[in-house]
């Protein structure tokens, strides 16, 4: 838990495991499937692909999903069932 006041700088433009680490306990963040096309496509650089996340607090997330958006934005819309 954090104290008051206290504040935690997390780069949320990383990848689940990395995102998760910075999480309280309580967040979860949605599992996309091994086979989900990149939420933030690239051609080149080294930086992941899998960088949008769908984060809850006291809640379940799942069957995550990737949709393209035919270049209409850099990044594809991603989705979830959550229950809470």
């Amino acid at each position: 838990m954090r104290r008051t006041g206290e504040r935690r700088s997390s780069d949320f433009t990383i990848d689940r495991a990395a995102a998760q680490s910075g999480l309280d306990p309580g967040f979860d963040i949605a599992d996309l499937p091994s086979d989900a096309l990149p939420t933030r496509p690239r051609t080149s650089g080294p930086k992941s692909q899998f960088i949008d996340h769908l984060v809850v607090r006291d809640a379940v997330v799942g069957d995550a999903a990737v949709q393209d958006v035919d270049a209409l934005s850099d990044h594809n819309l991603v989705y979830a069932a959550v229950t809470v």
